[in-house]
């Protein structure tokens, strides 16, 4: 001003400097929340300038930090990334075919692909752990990244996909084995059973699954059925018992069935129980107890005919004599099984070899006269 006068003015700048202030505690806020998320996050402006990545992401993929700094390009994040084997899973399998046979065609892809409005999918990091990715843009253009690590939920999802392969398997075994199986619950609802228990019993199984051997079966055997299935589940001591089934043709079969109880690593309780189809065997019993009857009948008749009969394998060692034969020898029957004629007789019994003998050679009877003493 004239005669070297001055004009100073003071603006109040006390509001302006408190909201910078605000800014910058909103601002150190925000960071330090987002550094205490269980997830890495990473920001770029809507020029695809980096602004922030928080410690988490850094650890997770710690070759980037050089360009993980204000001001440096998606794009540099990108070509740094693919030179140490980053980010071969973008979720889009047309992109990821790019990686090896076409780098810059796979930077403009995946450019394009983080401009997208919102994605989301898995990604495999180099060093095996996995990661559930979530990208969008803000309506300004900001570009927003979360990584959530869900390595430990792969390995859970592996372990089960591979549980429930075993199941198949063992379900398949179960399922073709020619004993009849079955589990049941612990109130005795029936859970499993396998193929060969639906033909032993005419049943199909989606009419058994859940249903009780009452709701099945008549009233008698379901009884049975159920009295020893509850002890077993009541006191967890296996039993195996003989028991019949009536087939929905109305045909009976006899069975031996064994059960146990299974406690599943839950706590649950289940019956476990196999069954084998032993009619035929009933039936050969049957016929084999009615022969020794007969056996006993006839061998009764033979040993009490006054005359002398003796049977012999082919090396002419007694198997059988009669008490008509051990009247006449005056030998015991323990004496002469097992032994030869010269071993019974001495001498003597050289002779009953020999006609023992022509008869074995020519298989031609022989009706001689001969002595004994």
């Amino acid at each position: 001003l004239a005669g070297g006068k001055r004009l100073i003015s003071y603006v109040d700048v006390t509001d302006m400097k408190e909201r910078e202030a605000e800014a910058e505690d909103a601002r150190k806020n925000l960071a330090t929340v987002l550094e205490s998320l269980p997830a890495g996050v990473i920001i770029y402006d809507r020029d695809d300038r980096f602004v922030f990545a928080n410690r988490k992401l850094q650890e997770t993929l710690p070759a980037l930090k050089p360009v993980w700094q204000p001001g440096r390009s998606f794009r540099e994040a990108l070509v740094l990334g693919h030179s140490v084997g980053y980010f071969r899973q973008s979720g889009d399998p047309e992109i990821d075919s790019l990686y090896e046979r076409d780098r810059d065609g796979w930077f403009d892809a995946m450019l394009a692909h983080y401009r997208l409005p919102n994605s989301s999918y898995e990604r495999r990091n180099p060093d095996g752990r996995w990661y559930q990715v979530y990208d969008m843009r803000t309506e300004d253009g900001t570009f927003i990244g979360v990584r959530v690590d869900i390595s430990d939920i792969k390995s859970r999802e592996k372990a089960l996909h591979d549980s429930m392969r075993q199941i198949d398997l063992f379900r398949h075994v179960m399922d073709e084995l020619p004993v009849a199986a079955f589990i049941k619950a612990q109130d005795l609802s029936i859970e499993f059973v396998n193929k060969a228990w639906c033909a032993l019993t005419g049943i199909a199984k989606e009419d058994v699954i859940g249903r009780t051997d009452r709701q099945l079966f008549g009233a008698d055997d379901a009884e049975n059925y159920s009295h020893d299935d509850i002890e077993v589940v009541a006191t967890g001591n296996g039993r195996e018992v003989e028991e019949s089934v009536t087939h929905r043709d109305g045909t009976v079969r006899q069975l031996m069935t064994r059960k146990s109880r299974l406690v599943a690593t839950d706590g649950s309780v289940h019956l476990v129980g196999s069954s084998t189809d032993i009619t035929d065997v009933k039936a050969r019993e049957r016929a084999l107890e009615e022969s020794m009857r007969e056996n006993e009948v006839f061998r009764s008749l033979i040993d009490n005919v006054p005359v002398s009969i003796y049977t012999k394998r082919s090396d002419l060692r007694q198997f059988y004599v009669n008490k008509g034969w051990c009247d006449l020898t005056g030998f015991a029957k323990d004496e002469a099984i097992g032994k030869t004629d010269v071993e019974i007789f001495g001498p003597d019994g050289e002779a009953f070899v020999a006609g023992d003998l022509a008869v074995l050679r020519t298989g031609e009877t022989q009706e001689i006269e001969e002595s004994v003493t």
